[in-house]
């Protein structure tokens, strides 16, 4: 549960402390501006911002019970949202220093189990050109997020996140996301044992505007049984995705374990290593 600084010029890390007695640090983000650094713990969901320029640290209390859902990010302000036990967004306003809740918690499929719910988030993407601010929920919906720099922004429910398959609606695991220069969404959906496809992890364009997915590629597990990673592309329009397959052999013992790739993506033009 340390929070920790990488200076990649000197090669060089340091540990500015730790968060939370007996709690590890799920996920983080900072608001460049001010160099705020915003955390999520586990396994009690407390939300945590961090001054290192003055060694301040803010608990401002646990907002989850029972699971943490492992996504939060920031908004252009600098301001930190993440969801509580209800799936409500929960924005932390930079200005005031204090937490905002949604009225509602976040669109769910009819039906979608209550263990689903309390997952929150999966991931998100950014659309600086137009202000919003894309997720996709537990649930399987992705969602278009308009923030405000005051108060919570609308929210539109964009519906699944494929229309591929037999099963529920809100069966699907998708813990990545990103957005082309096309204004499209990427995004592979599959893991934990939760596939779309039998044994079948898909690449998927989603048009936000119009609502319609494009199933892209298909993997066996022995290639890609999973990806993370969200928003993470450069100059070039290229995406960027973490990785992983299994293999016989990865672990020491011999047996079947993971292996890390790290998968480079672009939907208008072909890449080159």
């Amino acid at each position: 549960g340390m929070f920790m600084k990488w200076d990649p010029k000197i090669n060089k890390l340091t540990n500015l402390g730790m968060g939370i007695k007996y709690q590890s640090i799920k996920d983080i983000d900072m608001d460049p501006q001010t160099g705020l650094l915003y955390a999520i713990t586990y396994p009690q969901s407390h939300f945590l911002v961090y001054d290192p320029s003055k060694n301040d640290l803010r608990d401002m209390g646990r907002l989850g019970s029972g699971h943490t859902p492992r996504i939060i990010f920031t908004d252009w302000w600098g301001n930190c949202y993440y969801t509580d036990w209800r799936q409500r967004l929960v924005k932390y306003e930079k200005s005031t220093g204090s937490l905002v809740f949604a009225d509602e918690s976040l669109p769910a499929f009819p039906g979608t189990p209550g263990l689903r719910i309390i997952h929150g988030l999966t991931s998100y993407s950014k659309d600086y050109r137009n202000g919003v601010i894309y997720m996709i929920t537990y649930g399987g919906k992705i969602l278009a997020f308009q923030p405000t720099e005051k108060g919570i922004g609308k929210i539109t429910d964009l519906g699944c996140v494929v229309d591929f398959g037999n099963k529920e609606p809100y069966d699907h695991y998708v813990p990545n996301m990103n957005i082309g220069s096309n204004g499209k969404l990427y995004y592979v959906i599959g893991g934990h044992g939760n596939y779309v496809k039998d044994n079948t992890t898909l690449l998927v364009e989603f048009d936000p505007k119009l609502k319609k997915h494009k199933i892209l590629a298909e993997f066996p597990l022995s290639i890609m049984c999973e990806a993370t990673g969200c928003d993470v592309r450069d100059k070039d329009g290229n995406m960027y995705f973490l990785g992983r397959y299994d293999k016989e052999g990865a672990r020491s013992d011999g047996s079947v374990g993971s292996v890390a790739v790290l998968l480079k993506f672009n939907p208008e033009k072909e890449i080159r290593k």
